[in-house]
């Protein structure tokens, strides 16, 4: 569409639009998760829908129905899980520091300006009332309709993500089967944000191409809000990308009960140590208040001493004061050491690691911010 004057363009446009709406239908899961478990990597797919379907109405070839669809439903996702105040999603999922198309002078992890974009394209209201260079490059139309934000809970079950979405206050959970290649070892994962701070971080992805011990660590289970069996990951690590033995969803739910939040979540994990294992976690919040209380059961782990550890990152220097009590048959002493956090791909600084560990199958932690 850009270059008509190039030979065969009609034939190559053709099949172009063809094979997008194809890879849209089949990238983008239908409650707008994607299937690369990425939230930088989504917002690629979200610069190039908006690109596409922006290009595709003025040359009046307009996109068929599944891509208008798949994008509004990314653009839901990602919204919703968005930090309100700083624009920053979850450090979730492989970051290699991709943003094709840089139209703003906004952080690198601040996704306002794509979904203003992409929201713009669409006709919608995404509530983003700061406007971004990125919507006047591309145009928008006049929103006819609004993105659904009212609600304190959200469930996309298609690519397992949970979350608690309140004034000042996000709970991101990542509870998900794989039907397509996992990133990381990190299902039941937690991230928390408070007033615009990560308080409860995932540490990233640093690089792709580093020490073997850096690659376990960042792609690992380790540097997750989750829990480990010794020094076993979710699932068993193959050479680069890959992972044998993915870790599914066997069950999750959300409740609000108009005063509390709720989510209970089960997964099959450690299939390389038994592949009946697996792990419970329950978390649970009252409305307008800081604090929550975290159960994590784990079934059918083999006899022979087994640790679980429970694991929590913390940034170094919070404006906030972070409590994390846990107890199992009696109450437990956390071990506390620095690891490492990648908030851009090929950085690395330091962060806190809270470690709790038991040889008892269950372990119930009371996290508090001040």
């Amino acid at each position: 569409m850009i270059f008509p004057n190039q030979p065969d363009f009609k034939r190559w446009g053709t099949k172009g639009k063809q094979w997008f709406e194809e890879e849209i239908a089949y990238q983008i899961y239908q409650d707008g998760t994607f299937l690369q478990f990425s939230m930088n990597y989504h917002r690629v797919a979200v610069q190039l829908m908006t690109i596409a379907i922006r290009l595709s109405e003025l040359n009046h070839q307009k996109m068929n129905a599944t891509v208008y669809d798949r994008a509004t439903a990314s653009l839901k996702f990602l919204r919703v899980c968005m930090d309100d105040i700083s624009g920053m999603l979850p450090n979730y999922g492989a970051n290699d520091g991709a943003l094709f198309f840089k139209w703003n002078d906004a952080p690198y992890r601040d996704f306002r300006p794509q979904l203003q974009a992409l929201a713009g394209v669409l006709g919608v209201d995404a509530n983003i009332p700061k406007l971004f260079e990125d919507t006047l490059w591309l145009g928008s139309k006049k929103p006819e309709r609004s993105l659904s934000l009212q609600a304190s809970s959200y469930s996309f079950p298609d690519g397992g993500y949970y979350v608690f979405k309140e004034k000042e206050v996000l709970t991101f959970i990542r509870c998900g089967s794989h039907k397509d290649r996992p990133s990381q070892a990190d299902n039941l994962h937690l991230d928390i944000w408070y007033k615009g701070e990560n308080v409860l971080q995932d540490a990233g992805s640093y690089k792709y191409n580093t020490t073997t011990d850096l690659l376990k660590y960042f792609m690992g289970t380790e540097s997750h809000n989750t829990v480990m069996i010794d020094e076993y990951d979710q699932m068993k690590k193959g050479s680069r990308f890959i992972w044998y033995k993915w870790s599914q969803c066997l069950s999750a739910s959300l409740e609000d009960n108009g005063q509390k939040l709720s989510f209970t979540g089960t997964v099959s994990v450690f299939r390389h140590l038994d592949k009946k294992i697996t792990h419970t976690r329950k978390v649970e919040k009252l409305k307008g208040e800081a604090q929550w209380k975290v159960t994590d059961v784990l079934q059918h782990v083999p006899s022979g001493g087994h640790k679980l550890r429970q694991l929590w990152h913390t940034p170094l220097n919070s404006a906030y004061s972070i409590q994390i009590i846990a107890k199992a048959s009696i109450p437990l002493s956390p071990e506390e050491k620095l690891s490492w956090y990648s908030g851009h791909y090929g950085q690395k600084t330091e962060e806190h690691q809270i470690e709790f560990k038991t040889e008892d199958n269950q372990i119930t932690t009371v996290i508090t911010l001040q």
